[in-house]
């Protein structure tokens, strides 16, 4: 009978609709009949999206008694994650929505879900509250899939663990490409700087040799002035200097007497005294 009544109600949930009328024998939107419209206008209404547990807690419970092991124990975790989740998803998606009012729907949380957000509100605040409703869904969740608390913590502090040591290696591989970067960046700078410098000192050294060149090219070349006026030779004096100058004198030696003798003296002084010249340009 339980799992009857638990497909019924997600039939009824599944096709709700608010305009259908409770406790009415008329035509409805709702796929279940008027039955189904009733059904699903009193869980969502007192339990918004809670519901849903509830609906899966009745299927659980009928697939139990079918298979013969009777109720959960009250002290089981089933009805710990049964009643946790009941409220978290009453409470968690209008939080969700007023947190991200354009990322999540506006879902409305019943009669339970509008009353506990109202006290969380003035107790906790918006923050507070999406807290201890998500804490609320998690705590739920691990009861319902027998999972123990301190399993569930280890897991947990695992996950942390890994998760830190994941972000440390990439902030330390992080660290190591940086400074290669800047290693790498550095020696180009300074090999650019280099490459200047000794271009800088080759074009000095090449306007240096250039200048000297141009100076060597300078002195080796001829003055045009000093070859298009050329001085006469002074064949004329030289001649007249010649025939001035007095032949040397032969002292005649006596018939069949030795070889004469030749006198210098007076060729000696006449070169030796000084004479003017004349020349004509």
């Amino acid at each position: 009978m339980l799992l009857g009544l638990a497909a019924l109600s997600t039939v009824a949930i599944a096709t709700y609709s608010a305009s259908d009328p409770l406790l009415r024998m008329v035509p409805v939107e709702n796929a279940a009949g008027a039955v189904g419209a009733t059904l699903a206008g009193a869980l969502v209404g007192s339990l918004g999206v809670g519901a849903l547990s509830c609906v899966a807690a009745m299927a659980w419970i009928g697939g139990g008694l079918a298979a013969g092991k009777g109720l959960p124990r009250l002290a089981s975790r089933f009805w710990v994650g049964a009643v946790s989740l009941t409220l978290a998803l009453a409470t968690l998606p209008p939080t969700l929505h007023e947190v991200l009012p354009g990322t999540v729907p506006a879902i409305a949380g019943g009669w339970l879900g509008d009353s506990l957000i109202r006290y969380e509100r003035v107790l906790l605040g918006l923050w507070g509250g999406l807290v201890v409703n998500t804490s609320l869904f998690v705590i739920g969740g691990l009861s319902l899939a027998g999972v123990s608390s301190a399993s569930a913590f280890w897991a947990l502090g695992a996950g942390l663990g890994a998760a830190l040591a994941g972000i440390r290696n990439a902030l330390a591989a992080s660290v190591r490409a940086l400074r290669a970067g800047a290693r790498l960046a550095v020696g180009g700078v300074l090999a650019g700087v280099s490459q200047i410098r000794a271009g800088a000192v080759s074009a000095r050294i090449w306007r240096e040799r250039r200048a000297r060149r141009a100076r060597v090219a300078q002195v080796r070349e001829p003055d045009p002035v000093a070859q298009s006026v050329e001085p006469e030779l002074p064949s004329q004096p030289v001649r007249q200097a010649a025939a001035a100058t007095p032949a040397p004198k032969v002292a005649a030696g006596a018939a069949g007497e030795g070889p004469a003798i030749v006198d210098h003296d007076a060729e000696r002084e006449s070169l030796s005294s000084p004479s003017q010249e004349t020349f004509r340009f």
